[in-house]
């Protein structure tokens, strides 16, 4: 053996990040082997940054990864970049329709990122920032974030059985696309550059571990929720909805939808319209199966009346059995489609006794009827009762849902505590159970999923599932988990020498026990050089003896050299028994500096020292190691580097005779030169017939023990923070400000995220049900806005401040600040309620995001008519500059409902949420007039007459001092009689009118009319009515 071998080439894919340190460091590994390793040869040293930078270069090193690490990769394959155009059209103002075209960006990527068999990836990076985490614990709504950027991410490990990757041979051809076996590589399909916000394809790093334990099937989250919901045959049973990453819980009573996030955060409250605007079938209980296509009943039975069933899983009314198309097979169970399209039905003969189903039917609804898509076998180990739901009296513990992918069922029993269980189709269309959360197959937490769970609803997709009980939310997920791992020291030096060709009968690596928590060699080297920082990081040495061996410093002492066997020579005995070589000391290092890659700092370089403190030095070692360590472990290996260099400053050399044969380079001996006895390292031995010839340096085992506390790397910490849906509202409003011209016939739109990401939204408007949506508004600033919770009292007092009443309003995020009542005449604090605008005076935090709100002035802004409609659950708007106009069109106001749409920046895979309104253009519509009167003359008649106001005005006055607007001063007037209209005067050119004792009698003690002011754009305005007694 030889030291020639283990300095041969490890192919193309060893590498190394420093080159060999030398005698610097107490004795280059060559000089332990018999002599250096490859002499005359230059070994290049290792860079860290060959980590940091992706490449698309052909015959680039494939790197090679231990325990884990970060790495770049290698581009081996992408596609062209593809562009959608997404049109919207906009308002023509009279001419001709104006469409708005907005590109989105993505393309197909495959990159390499080491040599096989890799274990997987838990972080991924694009540009630096992190956009990828399935880190074992991560939250959900992590894995949620880490679908937004792509339509899949496919990782390969690197087998050498793996196959050639579906989207790589559709673009190159069957046969022409390598399966890269060996080679650890992930595809990206659908990369969303948009969301990326780049032009191409970022740089990308990944963590990959080439050890882990991979989970999968977890249960992530069990929050308390309230309020807490009764029995679901009482109609009070819980509803849950998944949006995007959003939780929506209510039920038929409840005025209000709590919003949660995936991680079981309470967000903010929503009134039953966000609700409803989801699935709106969900509008109460009794909807049959297929209840989820706009409110039509679709029926999927032969003879009978389809089971009562609602998207939650929950069955009231008959229990029958039900019989399919063909008459021959009758329901067993059945689960409803996220995507409100499918229903799976498993099935059994309908002459035989009521059993376990044995095949399975998955139904469509086309928009216009139902047709039969797949069917299928059922594995024998599905049952019926506790899986999906089936017409037994069972059927109200259970409640199930399948997955947009029609193949994953989850279907969750609960009578007390919960099982939930996992089911998916196969390859071969069986389905099959792939899980069970129960007391026996408990979640990893070694939990059994526990509380209330006999009232219950269920909502699966995405590969989360949702599950709502009496008063707990739980989360669950299918997706795979990388706990990262390590690897053993011993492992890496026996690989790396096997890869040089050393067979396992001339190695030996047992006496290196340390645990490497990430090790990469990323260029081609000899075995040496790739060695070398792992024997500057872990304190070991080499000795070629009968087998290369690796042995750990700090070892006990193996020999005593007694001064009466020192000196021998050749022919005469030498004068001086042991020599000493000293280094100078401006030789020696006054600072070592150890760059690594810091596990806590995101796998990111970083570098710790160890100083001397005093030495005239000025020398500084740098020691850049691509080993990942914990900030302490670096700093102790530059502590202890340092130490060791100083105390091994002095070689000694001596000779003896082959009595001392048995000793070897790597032992620690005691040497007696008659004064001393000193321990020593023996780095060299020399035979020369019956003379060895030893040097050796001094050795402090102490040395290699260090209590040194690292630096910890300054980093920005990074979570994924998913982009968040929209939160808006449409706001028709009188104008609260003076309006810039062509804005007349704008609504306001005030928007916010559920979280703090969100990154603003375009709001488009539909004015054909949805079909196409035309150009709105874009909100780049989040509004104060959320649900009042109680109901505000109505108010009689007319334009003075309510002193009386109060509300309580949850506005997730934000705050709310109280003013004085000179700064709220002056136009501080203006809200809206329902449809009230009104300022308050106090704000008292009750709770994070939640304030109740006294002192008000209200009917602000001509909404006088809004005071008395107050209700729990009423939208709450801070009304400032943050509003922005939503354009829409005068024929709006008798077009009936519109939607409105918020399509949040930065959201992949979201159509954005829709909310319906009802215009009524309230910027257009004049004031209702005040100071209704009338007087009965002698004569029997009423002389009507109010005053006017104007809604053009830049405070918060009451309108009557403004100049008039409109057109021109017309007025609608009715007078009403039992209830019933019994005159009116249309298009009347002063504020009075005459009304003829005709119209009452002249009997006739008291008089109720209307008036409206009108526009020449949009009609009659607000209406007042009064009753005035004679």
């Amino acid at each position: 053996m030889s030291g020639q071998q283990i300095g041969a080439v490890i192919g193309q894919v060893v590498g190394a990040y420093f080159g060999p340190v030398g005698s610097a460091i107490g004795g280059a590994i060559g000089g332990a082997i018999g002599g250096t390793f490859d002499p005359d040869i230059v070994t290049y040293g290792p860079k860290l940054t060959d980590l940091k930078i992706q490449t698309s270069n052909y015959g680039n090193a494939i790197p090679l990864v231990y325990g884990t690490v970060r790495v770049a990769g290698n581009l081996i394959w992408c596609s062209d970049i593809r562009e959608t155009a997404i049109e919207t059209e906009a308002d023509g103002k009279g001419g001709p329709t104006v469409s708005q075209i907005d590109h989105s960006y993505d393309m197909d990527a495959a990159i390499a990122i080491g040599e096989g068999d890799l274990a997987g990836i838990s972080l991924i990076y694009a540009n630096g920032v992190l956009i990828y985490d399935v880190n074992f614990g991560a939250s959900p709504q992590n894995i949620f974030a880490s679908g937004q950027w792509a339509t899949s991410l496919i990782f390969y490990a690197g087998t050498e059985s793996q196959l050639p990757d579906p989207t790589i041979e559709a673009a190159t051809g069957v046969g022409n696309c390598s399966a890269y076996r060996g080679t650890s590589y992930v595809v990206f399909n659908g990369l969303q550059l948009n969301t990326l916000k780049v032009g191409t394809i970022p740089n990308f790093e990944f963590v990959v571990s080439q050890t882990a334990d991979v989970q999968q099937y977890l249960r992530k989250v069990v929050a308390t929720i309230t309020p807490t919901y009764a029995s679901n045959l009482s109609g009070l049973f819980p509803r849950v909805v998944m949006d995007v990453n959003l939780v929506r819980v209510s039920n038929d009573s409840d005025p209000s939808v709590r919003v949660y996030d995936l991680d079981g955060n309470f967000l903010n409250l929503e009134t039953q319209s966000e609700f409803e605007a989801i699935l709106p079938a969900l509008a109460g209980p009794n909807h049959g199966a297929w209840a989820l296509f706009d409110d039509t009943q679709v029926t999927f039975t032969y003879t009978h009346t389809p089971i009562a069933y609602t998207a939650t899983g929950v069955i009231v009314g008959t229990t029958q059995l039900s019989v399919l198309l063909d008459g021959t097979r009758r329901m067993v169970a059945f689960s409803v489609g996220a995507d409100g399209r499918h229903i799976i039905v498993l099935h059994q003969l309908a002459t035989t006794p009521l059993a376990n189903a044995d095949q399975w039917t998955m139904f469509v609804w086309d928009g216009s009827g139902v047709t039969i898509e797949d069917s299928g076998t059922i594995d024998a180990t599905v049952g019926y009762a506790s899986e999906l739901g089936a017409p037994s009296s069972y059927i109200h513990y259970t409640a199930s849902m399948m997955e947009t992918d029609n193949r994953t069922i989850w279907s969750a029993y609960g009578a007390g505590g919960l099982n939930m269980n996992l089911l998916q189709i196969d390859s071969a269309g069986v389905l099959r159970r792939l899980y069970v959360f129960d007391s026996i197959n408990p979640v990893p937490d070694g939990v059994d999923p526990a509380g209330n769970f006999a009232n219950f609803s269920i909502y699966a997709d995405n590969s989360i599932a949702a599950v709502v009980g009496t008063d707990k939310l739980m989360i669950f997920t299918r997706r795979e988990e990388i706990d990262p791992g390590s690897q053993t020291l011993e492992y890496i030096v026996n690989d790396l020498c096997t890869r040089a060709g050393i067979g396992a009968a001339d190695l030996d690596c047992t006496d290196l026990d340390a645990e490497v928590k990430g090790f990469v060699v990323g260029q081609t080297m000899t075995a040496r050089a790739a060695i070398e920082p792992l024997r500057i990081g872990y304190y070991f040495d080499a000795v070629d003896s009968d087998k290369l061996k690796f042995i750990e410093r700090g070892g006990a002492v193996s020999a005593t050299f007694a001064f009466a066997d020192l000196g021998a020579g050749q022919g005469d005995a030498r004068d001086v028994v042991i020599e000493s070589s000293r280094a100078q000391e401006t030789e020696l290092p006054a600072r070592v500096n150890v760059k690594y890659l810091s596990k806590a700092g995101d796998y990111q370089q970083s570098a710790q020292s160890a100083r001397r403190e005093t030495t005239q030095s000025r020398e500084i070692l740098e020691l850049p190691l691509p080993i990942v360590f914990e900030d302490d472990r670096a700093a102790q290996v530059a502590d202890t580097v340092m130490r060791q260099m100083w105390a091994g400053r002095t070689t000694r050399s001596w000779s003896t005779g082959t009595d001392y044969a048995v000793n070897e380079p790597t032992d620690v001996a005691t040497v007696d030169d008659s004064r001393l006895v000193r321990q020593l390292r023996i780095i060299e031995r020399a035979d020369r017939g019956t003379l060895i010839e030893w040097k050796g340096v001094d050795e402090d085992v102490a040395n290699y023990t260090s209590n040194a506390i690292g630096v910890p790397i300054i980093v920005p910490v990074q979570s994924l923070q998913p982009a968040t849906p929209t939160f808006f509202e449409v706001l028709d409003l009188p104008p609260l400000t003076e309006l810039a011209q062509g804005s007349e016939s704008s609504a306001y739109v005030a928007a916010r995220g559920y979280s703090g990401t969100w990154g603003g939204a375009r709001i488009d408007v539909s004015r054909n049900g949805g079909a196409t949506y035309q150009t709105g508004a874009t909100v780049s600033t989040a509004s104060v806005m959320g649900v009042a919770t109680t109901a505000l009292a109505n108010f009689l007092g007319g334009n003075i401040f309510d002193n009386s009443s109060s509300v309580t309003v949850s506005i997730g995020s934000g705050t709310l600040a109280s003013a004085t009542r000179a700064e709220v005449l002056d136009g501080a604090n203006g809200i809206l309620i329902g449809d009230e605008v009104l300022q308050f005076t106090t704000a008292s935090a009750v709770s994070s995001g939640v304030y109740t709100l006294a002192g008000f002035l209200r009917g602000r802004k001509g909404t006088e008519w809004a005071i008395s409609t107050h209700a729990a659950g009423d939208r709450f708007v801070l009304l400032t500059t943050n509003l922005v106009n939503l354009p829409l069109q005068v024929s709006d106001a008798v077009a009936g409902t519109l939607l409105a749409r918020a399509s949040t920046t930065g959201l992949f895979g979201s159509s954005g949420n829709v909310k319906s309104f009802d215009p009524q253009l309230a910027r257009l519509m004049p004031y209702s007039p005040v100071r209704l009167g009338a007087i009965k003359d002698a004569s029997g008649n009423w002389n009507t007459d109010w005053t006017r106001r104007d809604r053009y005005m830049n405070d918060w006055n009451s309108g009557v001092d403004v100049p008039m607007s409109e057109v021109s001063e017309v007025y609608d007037v009715e007078v009403e009689s039992a209830g019933a209209v019994v005159a009116s005067y249309i298009d009347v050119t002063t504020p009075a009118q005459v009304v003829p004792y005709t119209v009452l009698g002249a009997g006739a003690t008291s008089i109720t009319f209307s008036v409206w002011q009108k526009s020449a754009v949009i009609g009659r305005g607000f209406k007042a009515t009064a009753t005035i007694t004679a």
